[in-house]
């Protein structure tokens, strides 16, 4: 599978970099590796518990689990990283005007058909830190994930109560499969 690679340097200050920086090289290995292995680690707990518990108990993997194990594995990869989407369910996955935008080209790529799992966004930019690399790879909804992020109408009865009390304000329903649910966005400082 090929991997497509959109490259942006962040305007609002002059960053020397090379290009390579941003297309190889420890930063995009290390974001690479940490947002494969949150995407992984996430599938597989979603899936364990819809097969032990159902859907309805599931619901807590995205609520409550999601968060510590992003947490977990950006310290083990020592990053920052989060999950953001346009239409998100828990505030904490907001997007800022960064990953706004990227989530925005990623539709853009998804309507013209050539946005796949293999995309990435990467940039540079500076900010109060320093040097900041930054790298998003979409998420797309899978048939695991319709067990939350459907239409409302058909989620089971379990789902939709677990919904009503953590996410009273959900906007992360109605979605199909193949879809842009949203993003693994990872930061790191450069040296």
């Amino acid at each position: 599978m090929r991997t497509t690679i959109l490259a942006a340097l962040l305007l609002g200050a002059v960053v020397p970099i090379r290009a390579q920086e941003l297309t190889s090289g420890p930063p995009i290995e290390r974001a690479r590796a940490a947002s494969g292995d949150l995407l992984g680690t996430l599938k597989a707990t979603l899936v364990r518990h819809l097969q032990q518990e159902g859907p309805g108990t599931a619901f807590t993997v995205c609520a409550d689990t999601a968060q510590l194990l992003t947490e977990t594995i950006a310290a083990r990869h020592k990053v920052r990283m989060r999950r953001v989407s346009l239409r998100w369910r828990n505030p904490l996955d907001e997007p800022d005007n960064y990953e706004r935008a990227v989530l925005e080209e990623f539709a853009r790529l998804l309507q013209a058909g050539t946005l796949s799992e293999t995309t990435e966004h990467v940039a540079v930019s500076t900010d109060r830190d320093g040097r900041v690399f930054r790298y998003m790879r979409p998420i797309l909804i899978q048939k695991p994930c319709l067990s939350c992020h459907a239409q409302v109408e058909s989620l089971a009865p379990g789902v939709r109560e677990a919904r009503a009390q953590y996410y009273p304000d959900d906007r992360a329903t109605g979605y199909s499969l193949g879809e842009l649910r949203g993003a693994v966005s990872v930061r790191l400082l450069l040296e």
